[in-house]
């Protein structure tokens, strides 16, 4: 079974609770995810404030290009 945990300011956080991933064809556990609650929240919002301006200051084609990379990544 696969442990997932979630990804906070680059790094793998995981929480005391988890959440059951189930395959929806056979019910059966597949895997379990962190149940992130306020805390995580606060930290990713505050993580994601952090980031923003070198985000914004990246010019289009290249944020264009990481996401599209990212895309192809979730794809494979």
């Amino acid at each position: 079974m696969t442990q997932f945990t979630a990804t906070i300011d680059n790094k793998a956080v995981d929480t005391a609770a988890h959440l059951r991933v189930l395959n929806p064809a056979t019910e059966q556990l597949v895997a379990e995810a962190p149940d992130c609650g306020a805390a995580e929240l606060d930290a990713a919002v505050a993580a994601a404030r952090l980031a923003f301006p070198k985000w914004r200051a990246t010019p289009l084609a290249e944020r264009q290009a990481m996401v599209k990379a990212l895309g192809e990544a979730i794809k494979a």
